[in-house]
């Protein structure tokens, strides 16, 4: 069996005494598409941000390919393979389309010289399908364009695990069925593993083959999504009866 990409052991950590993420251990396997699910104020968000250096954990380890990473600061986390984007997308002010794409391999490096990020930038724009849109400025672009414009953004420093956080956020039906190809895209053409929260129940359950769930910055199920919906603690603390129809 193959080693998982990301281990998270004993994770916790507390603000104002409350603990908003409290000994969360998961493992993330190699190649995935693994779900985070949980009610508004259950962590998840603030998982992604132990993992992804952001916040500083109070307790707890985690690893990417055995290596331990606790605490090490994004950039540094970006150069080993971890990249994640945020749950609000949003334009760079007065930069274009491919100056967006560009900027974190300026910034953060990928091995890539200026000529070889421009071909690469040039590639994932034509991916995500923003290819003739590279001369716009990003504050031109729609919702839907800035979600697949980050994820392209992200992708440009050829990341292993991808964390995605609410990529569904704002679009319409069509936006989220041309995202949630583009993610299945990543996984198998770029090899990337990905971990992603989101909100829309049917499009996650569609997308995702393991599901995590956590309530009150516990994980209370994990399994397929079949497994999940029928598991009573999820049932009660957030789907409900009616949430998920088969």
């Amino acid at each position: 069996m193959t080693d998982p990409i990301l281990r998270a052991v004993g994770l916790t950590r507390a603000f104002g005494g409350i603990k908003a993420v409290s000994d969360v251990s998961i493992a993330v396997r190699t190649g995935s598409i693994t779900g985070i699910l949980g009610p508004n104020g259950a962590g998840k968000t603030t998982f992604f941000n132990l993992l992804t250096g952001f916040t500083k954990t109070g307790a707890g380890e985690v690893y990417l390919q055995q290596e331990r990473i606790t605490n090490l600061p994004p950039h540094l986390l970006a150069r080993r393979g971890l990249v994640r984007t945020f749950q609000l997308a949003k334009p760079l002010a007065g930069l274009t389309v491919e100056e967006t794409v560009l900027l974190p391999a300026l910034r953060v490096g990928a091995g890539q010289d200026r000529r070889q990020a421009r071909e690469r930038a040039a590639y994932l724009l034509d991916r995500v399908g923003l290819a003739a849109k590279a001369e716009a400025t990003s504050e031109s672009l729609t919702y839907g364009d800035l979600r697949r414009l980050e994820i392209a953004r992200a992708l440009m420093l050829r990341p292993k695990l991808l964390l995605l956080d609410e990529p569904f956020a704002g679009l319409g039906a069509g936006e989220i069925e041309t995202v949630s190809q583009l993610i299945h895209e990543i996984r198998d053409r770029e090899e990337v593993t990905v971990l992603i929260i989101e909100h829309k129940l049917r499009e996650f359950f569609k997308l995702v083959e393991t599901v995590i769930v956590m309530v009150a910055g516990e994980v209370v199920a994990e399994g397929t999504p079949a497994e999940v919906v029928k598991h009573p603690k999820v049932l009660s603390a957030y789907l409900g009866e009616r949430a998920y129809e088969h």
